[in-house]
C-alpha cells in the first residue's frame, strides 16, 4: 500500500468517526470502535489527532467524547449561510402555505442528509410530520432526487452510492424544474419540491409543498406545481438581491 493511499485511509477514517456524533452528541471510546468497525487502538490514535486540532472533546469525568469548538467553529459558518436562505424564503413560504394550507418545508443539504431548516406545517387533520432540526438521509423523495439532480455525477456518487438512480428521470427534473413524488416511507403523501438557486447558481435549497394525495391530486394540482416552482423562483432572486451566496 502506498503512502498517498494510507494517508487517504486515514482521512477517511478520521470523517468515519466524526459521522458518529451526527445521531449521537456524546460517545465513549468503545462506542466509536462499534459503530466504525475500528480497533479502540486505532480509533484512540486518530481521536487524539482529532482532539489536538479541537475537532473532537473529552469529558475528564466521564471519559466520553463530543464534537470539540473547531467543529463547531465550521457548523456556525453553515449556519450563518443557511440563515440567510432562511430569512429570505420565510415571508415567500407563508404565502404558499396561507394558499393552500399543505405542508410547506425548506430544505437544504447537510452531507448526506435532507436538513429541515423551515416549515409551515398545515392545520388538517392528515398530515406528515417532521420539525425544524430533523435530518433524512438523502433518498429517492421528491426533494432528494431533486438535490440528485442538480449534483455532478461525482458528487452523487460520493453522497448517495448505494442508490439506484435514473440519469434520465434527473435529466427531466432539471428540464421541468421541479421534483414530484410519492414518499415511500409515508403512504399517500405526495411532494412537490423545487429548486432555489444562489447568486452563482449553484442550488443551495429546496422548497417543498407535500399533503396526502387525494387532496393535492384532486384540487388544482397544476397549480400547486406551478405556484411552488414560482415561490422557489422568488426565493431565488431574493437571495440574489441580497448577494448570498
Amino acid at each position: 500500500m502506498g503512502e498517498n493511499e494510507l494517508h487517504t485511509r486515514s482521512v477517511e477514517r478520521a470523517m468515519d468517526i466524526l459521522e458518529c456524533f451526527l445521531e449521537e452528541d456524546e460517545l465513549s471510546l468503545n462506542e466509536i470502535a462499534k459503530k466504525t468497525s475500528l480497533s479502540s487502538a486505532t480509533v484512540l490514535r486518530i481521536i487524539n489527532s482529532l482532539q489536538k486540532r479541537g475537532y473532537v472533546s473529552r469529558d475528564l469525568d466521564t471519559k466520553r467524547y463530543s464534537l470539540g469548538g473547531t467543529f463547531q467553529s465550521f457548523i456556525h459558518r453553515v449556519d450563518s449561510k443557511n440563515e440567510g436562505i432562511k430569512k429570505a424564503a420565510k415571508p415567500i413560504m407563508e404565502e404558499l402555505y396561507q394558499a393552500y394550507n399543505e405542508n410547506v418545508r425548506l430544505f437544504v443539504l447537510d452531507g448526506k442528509f435532507l436538513l429541515c431548516m423551515e416549515l409551515y406545517e398545515s392545520t388538517q387533520d392528515v398530515r406528515q410530520v417532521i420539525h425544524i432540526g430533523d435530518r433524512r438521509r438523502l433518498n429517492l423523495s421528491a426533494t432528494g432526487r431533486l438535490f440528485l439532480a442538480h449534483m455532478s455525477p461525482k458528487q452523487r456518487d460520493q453522497l448517495a452510492p448505494d442508490l439506484e438512480i435514473d440519469a434520465g428521470s434527473l435529466d427531466e427534473i432539471r428540464s421541468d424544474g421541479y421534483a414530484l413524488s410519492t414518499d415511500s416511507n409515508e403512504s399517500g403523501i405526495i411532494a412537490i419540491s423545487a429548486p432555489i438557486f444562489n447568486r452563482s447558481g449553484k442550488m443551495v435549497a429546496a422548497l417543498s409543498l407535500s399533503g396526502p394525495a387525494f387532496r393535492l391530486i384532486n384540487r388544482d394540482m397544476t397549480g400547486k406545481i406551478r405556484e411552488t416552482v414560482a415561490a422557489a423562483r422568488q426565493i431565488t432572486e431574493t437571495l440574489k438581491e441580497n448577494q448570498i451566496r
